[in-house]
């Protein structure tokens, strides 16, 4: 087989080889734009759970400090009961 033959039957196997790499890179790149997007979206989601946290938080605080409350005014009911029995 002469050189040109060889050639001729390596020329449509590696321009076929080059066509699916091109195709993969183009696939790839897209991925990549996909996956920037949705690591921004999970930025976005990150930051208003930390600001629903931060409202959870003094939610619960002021949850503990009524029942901190309510707990000496039983406290206060059940000695003027006890006076008044």
């Amino acid at each position: 087989m002469t050189p040109d033959e060889r050639l001729d039957q390596l020329e449509p196997l590696i321009s076929e080889a080059l066509a699916v790499l091109d195709r993969h890179t183009a696939q790839l790149k897209q991925h990549t734009a996909i996956l920037h997007q949705h690591t921004s979206s999970l930025n976005q989601l990150v930051a208003i759970a930390g600001q629903h946290s931060d409202s959870i938080g003094f939610l619960l605080q002021g949850q503990a400090e009524l029942k901190i409350q309510q707990d000496e005014m039983n406290g206060k009911l059940d000695l003027i009961l006890n006076k008044l029995g």
